[in-house]
């Protein structure tokens, strides 16, 4: 019985080692992956490449440098995380991309076009009826109509200009020029 307590003990301090360094084995793959991924960003941010941290309303168009950082290192979700060349934020309060470049964020614009409003620039659609807003195929805009109805005012006061020179004329101008010495 000696024998097997001694085997037991034996077995169990060789399964002790074994699993401690199976643990650590598992510490040094993880630490490994994260010195890959790490370099991968690094490449990625030099070849120019984007890594997209996420999205987040920072309610205002023009956030601040400070904004940005604090943001981008919550979205990374690493509490040891350092900003790389090449992280990107999306505003969704404008839909603006905003990207690191390694030293400041820069607003690249809008990375998805919405439709148009009033404050917010965007996609329109083209409408050809009269005094609506049409699009050429050169993408220059106009005001459907509106040239002709710049003709027919600049008609109509060619025409009261007449108007009202003959009236004169008949007025005044026949007796003054007519008039006998």
């Amino acid at each position: 019985m000696s024998l097997s307590l001694e085997l037991k003990s034996r077995c169990k301090d060789k399964l002790d080692a074994l699993n401690t360094n199976v643990a650590n084995y598992l510490d040094l793959l993880k630490n490994k992956y994260e010195q890959i991924d790490a370099l991968k960003r690094r490449l990625d941010g030099i070849f120019g490449q984007m890594n997209y941290l996420g999205v987040f309303d920072f309610e205002t168009s023009n956030p601040s440098q400070q904004a940005l950082t604090d943001k981008a290192l919550e979205l990374a979700g690493e509490p040891l995380y350092e900003l790389q060349h090449g992280d990107t934020i999306v505003n969704s309060h404008d839909s603006v991309d905003w990207y690191y470049n390694g030293d400041v964020w820069i607003n690249l614009g809008m990375a998805v076009a919405g439709l148009a409003t009033n404050l917010t620039p965007g996609i329109v659609q083209g409408d050809l009826d009269v005094f609506k807003i049409s699009v050429d195929d050169d993408g220059k805009m106009h005001v459907n109509g509106l040239e002709e109805i710049i003709g027919m005012i600049k008609d109509g006061i060619s025409d009261i200009n007449e108007i009202l020179v003959a009236q004169y004329i008949d007025d005044w101008g026949y007796q003054k020029y007519t008039h006998n010495y």
